[in-house]
C-alpha cells in the first residue's frame, strides 16, 4: 500500500491480524446470512498501518499471501482487494467489497431503479418512493448503518445511507458510489 505516490510514507503491515479480521467479520454479518467464514476462507485479512494514522484493509488471497513476508512495506503497493479503511476511528468501505459480496447479499440493501440510481451516481441524495425501488431490506441492528445500494441487476452501486422521509419516501445519501471513480480523475 505505500508507494512513492503516497510520498514514501513509511508504514507496516500485519497479516492476519485478528482484530481487524473480527472487524471486517462484524462488517459482513450486517449483509450476509450465510456464513461469511467461506468467503474468507479464501483471504487473508491484511491490515497496512500508514505514518498518518490510517489503516488500510486489504483482502488477498491466502496463496499470495507469503510473498508480502518478502517484500518490505515500502515496496508493496497493493496486494489484493482493498476493501476497507480506518481513518480517526471512522471506518469507511470501500466499492470493492461492495462488489466481492454482491451476489451474496441478504440484509441491509436497496434494490433501485434506473431513473433514482442515476443521480445517486452523481454523488446525489436521493429521494425514492415505493415504485422506484424494487426492493428494501433495512439492516439487520442499529451498528449496521450503511446498505448496500443495487441496480435492477444486483450489481453493486454504492454505499449509503438510508432515512425515512415524509410521505412514505426514503432518503438515500450515498457515502461513496461507483461514479466517484469517473468524479475524482483517479
Amino acid at each position: 500500500m505505500c508507494a512513492k505516490n503516497e510520498k514514501n510514507m513509511k508504514c507496516k503491515y500485519h497479516v492476519d491480524d485478528k482484530t481487524t479480521t473480527r472487524l471486517l467479520e462484524n462488517v459482513l454479518a450486517c449483509y450476509l446470512d450465510q456464513p461469511y467464514h467461506r468467503l474468507l476462507r479464501e483471504y487473508v485479512v491484511v491490515n497496512v498501518v500508514l505514518e498518518d494514522g490510517r489503516i488500510e484493509i486489504l483482502l488477498t488471497p491466502r496463496y499470495s499471501a507469503n510473498l508480502l513476508s518478502l517484500l518490505p512495506c515500502e515496496h508493496v503497493y497493493t496486494m489484493g482487494l482493498h476493501v476497507a479503511s480506518i481513518h480517526r476511528r471512522d471506518l469507511r468501505l470501500h466499492l470493492s467489497l461492495g462488489q466481492l459480496i454482491e451476489h451474496v447479499i441478504t440484509r441491509s440493501y436497496i434494490i433501485v431503479r434506473e431513473k433514482p440510481l442515476r443521480k445517486l451516481l452523481y454523488g446525489r441524495q436521493v429521494f425514492v418512493s415505493e415504485d422506484e425501488y424494487i426492493e428494501y431490506v433495512p439492516p439487520p441492528r442499529e451498528e449496521c448503518k450503511r446498505v448496500a445500494v443495487l441496480d435492477e441487476n444486483r450489481r453493486f452501486a454504492a454505499w449509503g445511507v438510508i432515512r425515512q422521509a415524509s410521505g412514505g419516501k426514503l432518503l438515500i445519501k450515498p457515502l461513496v458510489d461507483v461514479g466517484w471513480y469517473l468524479r475524482s480523475g483517479v
